[in-house]
């Protein structure tokens, strides 16, 4: 993809993000997407989250390096995307929550995951970065999204229910869930 396309592209997605917003517990809380110049908000944002959370959202141990905070943050927003919740807090922009999408070579598929930190669980956070996820791997002509997860996240099964995911397989304690688009 040559500069031009993928900057048309960046304006066409940021430009679905511009005016989603809103408040919790009296936090503005605004959504973009995260650029390579976020590694340190990302490094705090991980260093933030519980082991539990992580574990919840890898499946393995993690933990943020500087390697990793190199190979999420700077990405190919033809073939991955990731959308940041972040607020104002101590004088500084944080990031509150992760969604992440990877566009498959093959069948038309997205591979979905949603992070948020710990404090702001529950608040329907995940269920917006989930919801906001979907309508951007539309522009990329993506027909189905799917996500893995252990059965025991219930928050995030929950999560992807209410987004009309199903669940396409279980493999012992890993569902996979899927959304058709097409």
């Amino acid at each position: 993809m040559n500069n031009a396309t993928e900057t048309s592209l960046l304006k066409a997605l940021e430009s679905c993000l511009s005016d989603r917003s809103f408040t919790i517990d009296g936090h503005q809380v605004r959504f973009r997407l995260l650029k390579k110049e976020d590694m340190d908000l990302w490094t705090d944002f991980v260093n933030g989250c519980s082991k539990d959370s992580l574990w919840l959202r890898f499946m393995v141990p993690f933990s943020a390096t500087p390697e990793r905070a190199k190979r999420f943050c700077d990405i190919n927003p033809e073939h991955e995307l990731a959308i940041i919740a972040e607020t104002f807090e101590g004088g500084r922009n944080k990031v509150i929550g992760i969604a992440r999408l990877i566009k498959l070579s093959c069948n038309n598929k997205a591979e979905f995951a949603v992070i948020v930190s710990d404090p702001w669980q529950k608040k329907t956070l995940g269920h917006l970065l989930s919801d906001m996820s979907v309508g951007l791997v539309k522009l990329w002509g993506v027909k189905n999204v799917f996500s893995e997860t252990m059965m025991e996240n219930y928050a995030m099964i929950k999560v992807l229910k209410r987004c009309r995911f199903k669940v396409e397989e279980r493999n012992g304690n890993i569902f996979m869930m899927s959304l058709n688009l097409a």
